[in-house]
């Protein structure tokens, strides 16, 4: 991830001659966005699961109160 972000960095300071061998800028740049979403996805789903779970714990603890 860090040597993409360097990548899209350095293409917009100077304008570098690519060659066959070297990661083209604009695949960089759309790589670099497919990967925060898919993190920005990742974390999000995260939160839900957690906070899903949090929920089912407090119920269960009500439901034990009232029991």
């Amino acid at each position: 991830m860090q040597f993409l972000l360097e990548q899209a960095g350095a293409g917009h300071k100077r304008k570098r001659k690519t060659y066959p061998g070297e990661l083209e800028y604009e695949w960089v740049c759309a790589e670099i966005d497919r990967l925060m979403k898919a993190f920005d996805e990742r974390n999000r789903n995260q939160y839900v699961s957690q906070r899903v779970e949090s929920l089912r714990q407090q119920f269960a603890e009500m439901m034990r109160i009232l029991a």
